[in-house]
């Protein structure tokens, strides 16, 4: 089933579809991907390192193997998810409504009503391709302090024209904000 169809499907009775869309096809780096990619590559020169070390000393076939599985990891961190990711967003598709914001991905569906929008934010790249966040990074707590998820936000990733998409879930939002003032008094 085309993926618009399967929004439309979705849609409650008198919800009106305003847009759907898809994300831009290709490979888009988040910002958050810069550090990852920075040291996964310093892991892939030490296993590398390590892999050439245990085959010209050498040492035992399980220590060569033992790096060529960490430099597999090395080479996964760097490059590995980034073609994933670009390959999952070939699946995914958004829809706004006027009452809420849709996005199919994958096998997942997830159903954002305005008034559970906790934040809208927006990166845009040149050519108007960007990133509408729906949800606030996720922050967690280790030994090292606390620390951000800034992978697993909720998200309209890299589509087209995102200025207009964002200000349609920005009215949208205001609207409903208003309605629901409104019911309360």
């Amino acid at each position: 089933m085309e993926q618009s169809q399967e929004i439309r499907r979705l849609l409650q009775p008198g919800e009106a579809l305003l847009w759907s869309g898809a994300p831009a096809p290709g490979i888009h780096l988040q910002s958050a991907d810069w550090g990852l990619i920075v040291f996964s590559l310093v892991w892939c020169g030490f296993a590398g390192f390590w892999v050439y070390t245990a085959l010209t000393m050498g040492a035992p076939g399980f220590m060569a193997v033992f790096g060529l599985l960490f430099l597999l990891l090395g080479l996964y961190a760097s490059f590995g998810r980034i073609f994933r990711r670009a390959g999952q967003l070939k699946r995914t598709h958004y829809g706004v409504t006027d009452r809420r914001v849709i996005l199919l991905e994958d096998r997942r569906t997830t159903v954002l009503p305005y008034d559970q929008i906790p934040v809208l934010e927006k990166q845009v790249k040149p050519g108007g391709i960007g990133t509408i966040y729906l949800s606030q990074t996720p922050v967690y707590y280790t030994r090292h302090g606390y620390r951000q998820d800034l992978l697993s936000r909720t998200a309209l990733m890299n589509i087209p024209d995102v200025e207009r998409v964002f200000r349609l879930i920005e009215t949208n939002m205001l609207q409903n904000g208003n309605s629901r003032n409104d019911d309360q008094n």
